[in-house]
């Protein structure tokens, strides 16, 4: 690994520099863990369930027609799930204490039934049964705040088939009285509430796919609305929420358009109008927006789950609408939603994120990831890692190396796979011939990696003798080799004194392995890869910068060498099979 102190830093634009600085604000969240749900996840929600403090987390699994509990513990994990039966079809939900009794309850939109289930809690973290409620046609999202003054949470239902928001005013012991319609856009998806205009009656902004625009729904007393009126966006708006980013006390909107691949910001104005439409880009296709305060600095930042990029999107608020970014983090197959809280206890805002095509959520913890003013230029580096073995005692050397490691190291790598060996002498006796490199350089001119536009970053990954454990043949599958580099990004503003962002970016690729024929040398498991075709617009020019990377390491291909399949993948190699 690179040092951790000083890191050199390796930019896609002009001079080598080394420098150190202070901490600044920073977002970065590490790798991934994941947690099972049910099937195909479409929403996810934060709430204390069992009274323990530790951030509980309720998940609706649209294919299985219920909802997953999953009760958090110490350290950012999540234990179950404990799965709730629902109405049809379920997309979102919401939590509040329906009933008065403190547990926190469930509301959950069903498409397929027309109804809205709600759950009350109990003790533990459990759920009753679910009563139904019904509301307009296909809902799509629901939220809970009390509407008409009364202190009992009611809801608002967004109804894509019927173009309306139902309105549910609650009542004792966790009832709803029959829904009042009120007019949207055309198949509105998302929805947010917020007082717009200043009155204290929460007011409503809906989020219209098919006319792509914003309607808001001003509140009046009793828990009626007035309008719609609305509010040009981007194509195809699927989510939205609320927050204050322009410092004037008015609420503003952001809005994921699912098309455009980018968040509108409309700027909250007196009377509950908004002014202006600041865009931004993010990944593909994205499904999801919560707004949170991510990197310390008192700014709004946003957090946007990209089904089409299997990624979350995090963009750094700052003065006005502006948003920098965006950083990139991978999380798993098809993301559908993404909710922020502090899972580990660290005071630093965590993130969720439902992947319906895995059937889990991804846990991102934040990191204490420090800032670094950026550099005014430097030059293309070529980045190889040393070999990661352990670090030697003092005075008893077994392998000895140069820079980027500052002393020797010893032992060699753990092998953990059950199904393959590296090195290990054959049936002759042969002696081991394992040669392994991840070469990482950085390039400025094309073709980079056979075909590949510039900047990039070239990937080269070999490993030599690779062989079955079981008779030790030369293995014919797959690998799948992983790493992380430490970037910054030097685009967040446009005074290039301010600190840049860093964030930890994960690269998987897989290995084909092809046999040699050998009778001394097993299998040959290589590839090259570029960064760009990993992680699409990864590589910019002059504005992405190396800070570090971390330890490699290798999965094997299973029991049926395809590293794409659920086979039982394990981890075969880490630290050092990668030998310079």
């Amino acid at each position: 690994m690179l040092p951790r102190t000083c890191p050199k830093i390796v930019l896609l634009a002009a001079a080598t520099l080394a420098l150190c600085a202070p901490p600044a604000a920073a977002i970065g969240f590490g790798t991934p863990s994941t947690v099972a749900a049910d099937n195909s996840p479409q929403h996810v929600a934060v709430g204390e369930f069992n009274g323990d403090s530790d951030p509980d987390l309720a998940v609706v699994n649209q294919s299985s027609n219920n909802v997953s509990i999953l009760l958090g513990a110490a350290g950012g994990t999540f234990t179950g799930p404990v799965n709730y039966p629902v109405g049809l079809t379920p997309l979102a939900l919401a939590v509040a204490d329906f009933n008065g009794d403190s547990d926190p309850d469930l509301a959950v939109a069903n498409e397929a039934a027309n109804t809205v289930s709600v759950l009350l809690g109990g003790a533990g973290g459990t759920f009753s049964a679910p009563t139904d409620f019904a509301v307009g046609s296909t809902p799509q999202a629901v939220a809970a705040r009390d509407f008409n003054g009364d202190s009992d949470p009611d809801l608002a239902v967004v109804n894509e088939g019927s173009s309306n928001v139902s309105v549910l005013l609650g009542g004792a012991g966790g009832s709803f009285a029959a829904p009042a319609n009120f007019g949207a856009g055309g198949l509105p998806r998302g929805i947010a509430v917020d007082d717009f205009n200043g009155d204290s009656d929460p007011d409503l902004a809906v989020a219209n796919e098919a006319t792509n625009n914003v309607s808001v729904l001003l509140g009046a007393a009793g828990g009626g609305f007035t309008g719609p009126t609305n509010f040009g966006v981007c194509s195809a708006p699927t989510a939205i929420a609320t927050g204050e980013f322009s410092g004037d006390s008015d609420p503003d909107l952001v809005v994921a358009n699912e098309l455009c691949h980018n968040v509108s910001v409309l700027a909250g104005a007196a009377g509950g109008t908004f002014t202006g439409l600041t865009n931004s880009p993010v990944g593909n296709l994205p499904d999801s927006v919560a707004v949170a305060e991510l990197n310390g600095d008192s700014d709004r930042d946003l957090a946007v789950a990209n089904q089409g990029s299997d990624n979350v999107s995090v963009l750094v608020g700052g003065s006005g609408l502006a948003f920098v970014g965006p950083i990139g983090f991978p999380v798993g197959d098809s993301p559908t939603s993404v909710a922020t809280g502090d899972f580990n206890g660290d005071g630093r805002a965590d993130l969720a994120v439902t992947n319906e095509l895995t059937d889990d959520v991804s846990i991102l913890l934040a990191t204490g990831l420090e800032g670094h003013p950026r550099p005014k230029s430097a030059s293309p580096l070529a980045l190889s890692l040393a070999p990661a073995y352990n670090q030697c005692p003092p005075g008893s050397a077994n392998r000895t190396h140069g820079p980027a490691l500052e002393h020797p190291s010893c032992a060699p790598p753990v092998q953990t796979s059950g199904f393959l060996t590296v090195g290990t002498p054959d049936a002759n006796s042969a002696a081991a011939q394992s040669i392994g490199s991840l070469r990482l350089r950085v390039c400025l001119v094309a073709p980079c990696g056979g075909g590949g536009t510039a900047p990039d970053v070239v990937i080269t990954a070999s490993l030599t003798d690779v062989r079955n454990k079981a008779g030790l043949g030369d293995y014919a599958g797959e690998l799948q080799a992983r790493f992380t580099l430490r970037l910054t990004d030097r685009a967040n503003g446009g005074s290039l004194t301010e600190s840049a962002t860093l964030g930890d970016r994960t690269f998987a690729f897989t290995l084909p392995c092809s046999v040699t024929g050998s009778t001394s040398i097993g299998s040959t498991c290589a590839v090259s890869t570029r960064a760009n075709a990993l992680v699409p617009g990864i590589a910019a020019a002059g504005n992405r910068a190396i800070w570090q990377a971390t330890q490699v390491e290798v999965l094997d291909g299973g029991s049926d060498g395809d590293v794409d399949t659920a086979s039982g993948n394990t981890v075969f190699a880490r630290q050092g099979v990668f030998v310079p």
